[in-house]
């Protein structure tokens, strides 16, 4: 299924998200990005943090 942004444009394309509001510019949106404010091109983990387990305290 893929999402199309109803807050208007923005640069997502990764995670079947596309034109959402992607403020760290990695291609995922906001919405699906666990850190918003880094770039990670996965999405999940920010580069030099591969080795860190994120559980929801931790967030």
């Amino acid at each position: 299924m893929v999402m199309i942004a109803p807050k208007g444009p923005g640069t997502s394309t990764e995670g079947n998200v596309y034109g959402c509001t992607d403020t760290d510019g990695d291609g995922w949106a906001d919405s699906i990005d666990i850190f918003p404010q880094m770039m990670e091109p996965n999405g999940r983990i920010p580069m030099g943090m591969d080795t860190v387990t994120i559980t929801p305290t931790r967030m």
